[in-house]
């Protein structure tokens, strides 16, 4: 929100003490690439242990908020700033109001008394007193207060949660909703009180860990069983605290409790509502990531958010399922605030196969369902969605091959993992290459040790470089990616054709702290070169785009303009990811129907994730292998039967040479 509020520009506002302003390019690599292309300057605005968005914003805001270290109004520190920078002081009032009281509403500018003007830090120690309660742990700092683990004077482990010191945060409402509930999923009430003029809830000790944890362990060993197992008692809970009346109306998985035993506790139920719920509410706050859409479609337009109902929960945990089930949100993350609201209001969420994970259609279906933008279109409760989801557990993996398949792929394994003095270098990179996907799609460190054997003996040219590149990040060698990736630039021939292949290159470089710049500023200048010579390269700037090399281009209406029949599956693959334009997909797909090219076929599937495509890739792919000559070799073909064991993770090769 950042509507004028009346008074506003008399109010004294500060940072935080703990508010942190870093420059983009002063993060880690690993940052950098999350965020994406940001224009120089830009600063990253965040409060640690605050559950406050992160921002993004200008240098220019920037400085003007670092005027308010000291409390200041709005005024003053426009005055202040517009000296210092020789600005006419109206002019920069009236830009910059608007900016300044979303960051109000954000709790990222504070008023100068209030509770949320001081740093989290604990206020009471191990052993301390607090009325009949004797201190253990400090664990978990809130916005409105703090949670220890204590002892009851039974010596019965309890929770406390407690107002903050000069806060006369009331804690009736929560403990009328925990004491309507009376356990179960949640934690019981214990007592509602004060001491030392602080207000405390104390409730049952629930052991267990953040169920984000346990959803890890799980993806880490690729059990989706447990996963399946995991968000169904989930969505179990939920279902069962809306059929009691009541709505949580604060998703996230820091108030998720797992215990060993699969037991989930749902906690802070400070923003819980029971009984009919409907029209706005100004108090809504939470996790943009966890924002039903039209919770996010009211924020992005400047809106009153909507109070919290049902349905409207639903989505959202329907977005943290997603967020278990697969490691990443519904949709590609932006340090924009207003993008990524917009994105979560408009955009669907993205497939399995789309994040490189395998598709589980059954599961997604379901998860579909529930995100849908209009509420009308999810499941009628949160019963109906969690029962459907218990029944859309994992199908038994088949991966059965054709005799003649099998026995082409393991003679072209055998291959590359041999050595022969008389390999010529085109055939070594060929068989590196071929050696690091079959490495890959098993996690074979024997093949890969072949790759980088056969990667080494390719010559020094600038493919031989790109599969080095390849090999390298497979065995976490960031220093040797580094080196093969500056010898790949030096030595890549005049012509755009290498663009896609560093674009493939760099995809995550930044997650694996490769410094992106000087490949940025390469790639530029071959693009630049490429469009005043008159040659296309819609395609090369999507791939840089995607890859965090450049900005995303504005071409929405020249892809939209091209004739039916125009472009290949890549480039429309390419143009969905950048725009989410359901036709592209389309176009995509009747590509790749055209091409009936298996590596156009498996991009399709991974683009929707329907598996449709990938059958029709192992049918053709079998096919050849059938129809192949007893005891020929086709390394292309032994490829393609590879890439079709992760099919979720394939790649077309960067050369037409395989």
């Amino acid at each position: 929100m950042s509507q004028p509020v009346t008074g506003l520009s008399d109010i004294l506002f500060m940072l935080p003490p703990d508010a942190q302003l870093v420059e983009v390019g002063d993060l880690s690599l690993r940052l950098q690439a999350k965020i994406g292309p940001a224009p120089p300057g830009h600063v990253v605005v965040s409060r640690p242990g605050f559950r406050v968005t992160t921002r993004l914003v200008s240098a220019e805001l920037a400085r003007l908020m670092d005027r308010f270290r000291e409390p200041r109004s709005f005024v003053e520190a426009v005055l202040d700033f517009s000296q210092a920078e020789a600005r006419d002081p109206f002019a920069t009032l009236e830009d910059a109001f608007d900016a300044l009281a979303t960051l109000v509403d954000g709790r990222v500018l504070v008023p100068a008394d209030s509770p949320d003007a001081q740093a989290i830090a604990p206020s009471l120690a191990a052993g301390q007193a607090f009325g009949a309660y004797e201190i253990v742990l400090l664990a978990q700092a809130l916005e409105d207060g703090e949670v220890y683990r204590a002892l009851a004077p039974d010596e019965t482990p309890v929770a406390l949660k407690i107002a903050r010191p000069g806060d006369r945060l009331s804690f009736a409402h929560e403990g009328r909703i925990l004491r309507q509930l009376g356990g179960g999923d949640s934690p019981r009430l214990l007592e509602l009180g004060e001491a030392h003029e602080r207000r405390f809830l104390a409730m049952e000790w629930r052991p267990g860990a953040p169920i984000a944890a346990a959803a890890q362990q799980a993806r880490a060993s690729g059990d989706r069983r447990r996963l399946h197992r995991l968000v169904s008692g989930l969505l179990a809970a939920y279902g069962r605290l809306h059929a009691r009346g009541v709505v949580h109306g604060d998703i996230h998985p820091g108030n998720i409790l797992m215990a060993e035993d699969g037991r989930i506790t749902l906690l802070d139920f400070g923003r819980a509502r029971a009984g009919v719920t409907g029209g706005a509410d100004i108090s809504r706050a939470g996790i943009a990531h966890f924002y039903e859409p039209e919770m996010a479609a009211a924020l992005a337009a400047d809106r009153l958010p909507p109070a919290v109902t049902p349905k409207g929960e639903q989505a959202a945990v329907a977005a943290l399922a997603y967020l278990l089930l697969t490691g990443l949100p519904t949709v590609d993350a932006t340090a924009e605030h207003a993008e990524l609201l917009v994105r979560i209001a408009r955009r669907p969420p993205l497939p399995f196969t789309a994040r490189g994970i395998e598709a589980w259609p059954a599961a997604e279906a379901v998860l579909i369902r529930a995100l849908a933008k209009d509420p009308a279109e999810r499941f009628t409760t949160m019963a109906a969605f969690a029962e459907a989801f218990a029944a859309a557990g994992p199908a038994r993996r088949r991966t059965r091959r054709p005799p003649s398949a099998d026995a082409l792929l393991g003679a072209a394994l055998d291959r590359a993992g041999e050595v022969w003095a008389d390999a010529s270098e085109l055939e070594a990179l060929r068989l590196g290459w071929l050696a690091l996907r079959a490495a890959l799609a098993w996690s074979d460190v024997d093949l890969l040790a072949a790759a980088d054997v056969w990667s080494a003996r390719a010559g020094d040219d600038w493919r031989a470089q790109a599969v080095r590149a390849h090999v390298a990040r497979a065995r976490c060698d960031r220093s040797g990616e580094a080196r093969a990736l500056e010898a790949f630039t030096q030595r890549a021939p005049p012509g755009d054709a290498p663009l896609a292949v560093l674009a493939r290159l760099m995809d995550g470089a930044g997650a694996r702290d490769i410094e992106p710049t000087p490949f940025a500023t390469w790639a530029a200048d071959r693009l630049y070169a490429a469009m005043v010579a008159g040659r296309p390269v819609m395609r090369d700037h999507l791939a840089l785009a995607r890859a965090g090399l450049l900005p995303l281009p504005d071409m929405l209406g020249a892809l939209a303009a091209l004739p039916p029949g125009a472009g290949d599956a890549d480039l429309w693959a390419l143009a969905h990811d950048a725009y989410a334009e359901p036709a592209f997909a389309e176009r995509a797909a009747v590509a790749a129907r055209r091409s009936n090219d298996i590596y156009d076929l498996l991009r399709v599937h991974q683009l929707t994730g329907e598996t449709d495509w990938l059958v029709a890739a192992r049918r053709q792919a079998h096919g050849a292998a059938r129809q192949a000559p007893a005891g020929s070799l086709d390394l292309g073909l032994a490829l393609r039967l590879i890439e079709l064991e992760t099919p979720y993770r394939s790649v077309r090769p960067p050369f037409d040479w395989l």
